[in-house]
């Protein structure tokens, strides 16, 4: 059989700090890849790993030098790449992209992590099912302002959630059933062209777009219950704040507003919700806020729907 390469990309901003545990991080499931060969229909992989330094007033990073400290007996492949500006976690995104040579792509951010089997178990699922994008399990882990580990939850509480993860109207109706790209490996080929040819200028939400144009694409999604991967929240994350997240999801409505041939009444769907969400937030009656869910019901269908399921 051929050789499988798989991409990890993970954009650095301000996050040289970052890069000795997530070169370990790598070096491990570089080094069990191997032991998926034993499988009689798992092909031989091999890993590549590719910052992106999008925060250049931190200094350049010296490709020569990581793969000296890092990966001198080559054990996997390492490409360092350093923008003049900050450009945002999509633009990073996507120079990690143009640089891949793997057939599958896992984007990892700087303060999260994966098991050291997580791209083997990954591998051999979508090997398995031949779905284009495979989601793993994990858990996110919340921080006081002390970094005192305070609270735990698992994605995906029960395994009833795990086949929601292929529909899309949950993610229209009710949220992105994928907590982070860095649970997903993704079939390289499938990438919608629109998601690498304009970026979104607002972090937070490159992600649900990238879902959503896949989605519209018709590509094809799974999920599995292994626990792969870790999330880490804290006080300073950027997902933390609504503010930006809001900015973020709007701007992607406007993205898919300019997308040809996407369904304008699914924008609509996503900017009721939001709507909806935001003014369940702000303070009025309680007599308002009842006649704002009985105006949406179907939002709240599916809300109830992936919260009962197990999905947090």
């Amino acid at each position: 059989m051929n050789e499988i390469k798989v991409s990890i990309i993970t954009p650095l901003y301000k996050g040289t700090d970052y890069i000795p545990g997530l070169m370990a991080m790598i070096r491990k499931n570089a080094e069990l890849l191997p032991a998926a060969q034993k499988g009689k229909n798992v092909p031989k992989a091999k890993l590549e790993f590719i910052l992106v330094n999008d925060s250049p007033a931190d200094g350049l990073l010296k490709e020569e030098e990581l793969i000296r400290n890092y990966v001198p007996d080559q054990a996997f492949e390492l490409t360092a790449v350093n923008h003049t500006e900050n450009q945002g976690i999509h633009a990073a995104r996507l120079t990690g992209l143009s640089k891949a040579q793997g057939e599958y792509i896992l984007f990892l951010d700087q303060d999260d992590a994966i098991s050291d089997s997580a791209v083997r178990t990954l591998l051999t699922a979508a090997e398995q099912t031949h779905a284009d994008v495979v989601a793993g399990n994990g858990c996110r882990l919340f921080f006081t302002p002390e970094h005192i580990l305070e609270k735990q939850i698992p994605i995906y509480a029960k395994k009833a959630v795990l086949k929601e993860v292929g529909h899309e109207k949950m993610y229209l109706y009710g949220t992105d059933m994928i907590f982070s790209p860095g649970q997903c490996l993704i079939r390289k080929a499938v990438i919608p062209r629109d998601w690498c040819k304009r970026r979104l200028t607002v972090n937070g939400c490159d992600d649900f777009l990238l879902w959503l144009l896949m989605f519209h694409e018709k590509r094809s999604f799974c999920a599995i219950e292994d626990k792969i991967y870790i999330h880490n929240d804290t006080v300073n994350s950027y997902s933390s704040s609504y503010e930006a997240m809001e900015r973020s999801f709007y701007a992607v409505c406007e993205f898919l507003e300019q997308t040809e041939g996407y369904d304008k009444k699914k924008i609509q769907i996503l900017r009721r919700r939001y709507a909806l969400k935001s003014k369940l937030k702000q303070n009025g009656s309680k007599r308002q806020k009842i006649s704002v869910v009985l105006m949406n019901l179907d939002i709240l269908y599916y809300t109830l729907k992936y919260k009962i399921k197990g999905y947090y």
